[in-house]
């Protein structure tokens, strides 16, 4: 649900945006969709993390929190 935060979580990366963003202090921003059991949901990685992942990778994220950006759900 948006808001939470400290999301710990066991997820497959179903794609991966071809395109990446730089930000406004250079670091590089990856756009994804992952899921787990539960549901599926946009995620945005940065740097050399969201460079180096790809389509049916399993990550463990820790800390993560739940917002909404464009009027969807998003995983940072």
């Amino acid at each position: 649900k948006p808001g939470h935060k400290n999301v710990d979580i066991k997820v497959i990366v179903l794609s991966k945006d071809a395109t990446k963003r730089e930000l406004k202090n250079k670091d590089t921003l990856y756009r994804c969709v992952i899921t787990d059991n539960t549901a599926r949901i946009d995620c945005n990685l940065f740097g050399e993390i969201g460079e180096s992942v790809k389509p049916g990778d399993i990550l463990y994220i820790i800390g993560a929190y739940v917002g909404i950006f464009n009027f969807r759900m998003v995983l940072y």
